[in-house]
């Protein structure tokens, strides 16, 4: 996908172009934080707050899963050019079954290669038959295999996460288009 820079940067005096390949773009001394930008830093910094919180009291690390943090970058800086941000409603039911085959893998096969092999199949599978590009998806199907003790409970934490990410998502999205 292309990403829209355009949204994200907006110079104040439009005569002061760089020259050069970017010449489009402006300099960076003229770029103002937009309201892209700060809906993207204010929703990562609610997202992880809150993530944080539910993982330290209900104890379940997980619900901060590696990949959210990748996923929300994405979503909050590219907005529509970034495939699960024009689809955000996909993002958790995608991601909860990319995590629920992955420790499935691991449940019939253990760790390693067949079970990796397997989840990635699957995963792959599962992006076409949603038509949703979102790879880090295939990376929350196999974090089962370093996990030491692989559960449903992982599967749950990644429904949880996304489901917290699209909310806080759309909110940010709706609030960035008002002003």
């Amino acid at each position: 996908y292309r990403h829209n820079h355009a949204r994200v940067h907006c110079c104040v005096d439009s005569t002061k172009r760089s020259s050069g390949p970017n010449s489009d773009q402006c300099s960076a001394s003229d770029r103002p934080i937009s309201y892209s930008v700060a809906s993207m830093v204010i929703g990562m910094s609610l997202l992880i707050t809150i993530a944080v919180l539910v993982s330290f009291f209900s104890g379940q690390r997980m619900f901060l899963f590696p990949p959210l943090v990748v996923i929300a970058y994405e979503m909050f800086i590219h907005g529509e050019a970034c495939p699960w941000g024009r689809q955000p409603l996909k993002l958790a039911p995608t991601c909860l079954l990319t995590s629920t085959l992955g420790v499935l893998a691991i449940e019939i096969l253990g760790p390693g290669f067949f079970s990796t092999v397997l989840s990635m199949a699957v995963g792959i599978f599962v992006l076409k038959l949603i038509r949703l590009h979102l790879p880090p998806a295939l990376a929350v199907g196999l974090i089962p295999q370093i996990l030491e003790e692989p559960s449903w409970i992982y599967a749950a934490c990644v429904f949880g996460g996304c489901s917290l990410l699209t909310v806080v998502y759309l909110v940010f999205k709706e609030a960035s288009s008002s002003h």
